[in-house]
């Protein structure tokens, strides 16, 4: 197989924070994933940053499909580091479903995602 499992990946680094895409290849059909991304950050202080992050999916082949776009997503987040181990993060991420996202039942229409986050290390 052509495809590839993101197990304990940075899926948010790489496809987005709404998590449309969880489980590649098959939320896919196989037919793979393309991302194409314009991230945009500013950190004011060592402690706060803020990002915008862009994303327009396609699917790598077109198979059944009508067409390979899956859609948009814009992230919008902002992070506080609490303490030296712990980040807090906030962000609202906004999906525009495309042919092949309404298609492969992903996503209808538009989709609106609210999160918090919190990341420890250790």
């Amino acid at each position: 197989e052509k495809a590839f499992s993101n197990l304990f990946a940075a899926r948010h680094r790489f496809y987005g924070h709404a998590d449309y895409f969880r489980i590649i290849p098959e939320d896919l059909n196989g037919l793979g994933l393309r991302d194409l991304a314009l991230k945009l950050g500013v950190t004011p202080s060592p402690l706060l940053s803020f990002g915008l992050d862009i994303h327009t999916f396609r699917t790598a082949e077109t198979g059944s499909l009508t067409e390979t776009h899956l859609g948009e997503e814009i992230d919008l987040w902002a992070e506080y580091r609490f303490r030296d181990a712990l980040d807090l993060e906030a962000g609202y991420s906004l999906n525009l479903a495309g042919t092949a996202m309404e298609e492969l039942g992903i996503l209808e229409g538009t989709g609106h995602v609210l999160y918090f986050m919190t990341s420890l290390a250790f």
